[in-house]
């Protein structure tokens, strides 16, 4: 991981394809940048904003663009993908605040009615952390969030990993642990803004996970469906026994192809609840 670290610290380029289905831009956000995406067909009002994956330590790739660049034009969202700072040189007290400014931007966009949060691997516990902190920052929460094979716990000592680890072809709790160090800088890996899972969930949005039976994160995002639901939440658990870490990024399968169609179509139902409120109907 660390010999790898230089190569994999900038985000790789929005590939061509996916200007010819999304209108990109780059705005800057208290000095970091943010990319979005717009789909060039639909529009609905509904925004969602991204956190990628990589560990904390790795920036977005290829297939991060891709994905969402597919979930926008399934959903007819705007995706706002902010490109956080990466350990071991930030950690999550730098994201939090950026996030703030991400959020407060994001609700003033011409035409927003929804918002959401969403985040894959890493991404996915940082989601997570932003919404215990506009909790209990008494900011206005977001409709909902989207968790796709989320990391929630950088501690990775939930005793399933083990079993769950000869499974998985792609992860390795060690260096996952070292990285979730990083990350948290001054905090403790327990903190909850390092690690959601172990905070309060009370009083959270709508939460939906995604991921696969050959994950060693599956076993706390049982626990964090498990934690929400008796916390009085809602929180719904897609799993498909065969995916990999992130398989949701392989969008030539019909697993993936599933997963951002079920995405997709809350993002879409969100947009109709508000379109049927403002009429009337429904």
């Amino acid at each position: 991981m660390q010999r790898d670290l230089p190569g994999r610290q900038n985000p790789a380029s929005v590939p061509a394809d996916v200007h010819e289905h999304c209108e990109v831009s780059v705005a800057e956000i208290a000095g970091r940048p943010v990319r979005t995406l717009t789909p060039r067909s639909r529009r609905t009002g509904v925004h969602v904003v991204h956190l990628h994956g990589g560990a904390y330590v790795y920036s977005a790739q290829e297939a991060h663009w891709r994905t969402l660049a597919r979930l926008a034009g399934a959903s007819g969202a705007i995706v706002h993908a902010p490109l956080y700072g990466l350990a071991p040189g930030a950690t999550v007290d730098d994201a939090l605040p950026f996030l703030d400014a991400v959020m407060s931007a994001v609700r003033e966009a011409e035409g927003c009615s929804r918002v959401f949060l969403s985040g894959d691997s890493a991404g996915g516990g940082l989601a997570m952390a932003q919404a215990l902190r506009m909790r209990d920052l008494r900011q206005r929460p977001v409709d909902g969030i989207l968790l796709f094979s989320p990391w929630v716990d950088v501690a990775l000592d939930n005793p399933e990993i083990a079993r769950l680890e000869r499974r998985d072809p792609m992860l390795s709790r060690r260096m996952l642990v070292q990285a979730g160090r990083w990350w948290a800088g001054e905090h403790d890996t327990g903190d909850p803004l390092v690690s959601p899972l172990r905070g309060d969930l009370t009083g959270l949005p709508p939460v939906a996970t995604y991921i696969g039976g050959r994950d060693i994160l599956l076993a706390d995002a049982r626990e964090l469906d498990r934690r929400i639901r008796a916390a009085g939440g809602e929180s719904t658990l897609r799993e498909w026994a065969s995916g990999f870490h992130v398989f949701m990024a392989a969008l030539s399968t019909q697993e993936a192809r599933a997963v951002i169609a079920d995405a997709a179509s809350l993002l879409r139902a969100s947009a109709g609840a508000v379109q049927s409120a403002s009429t009337g109907t429904g």
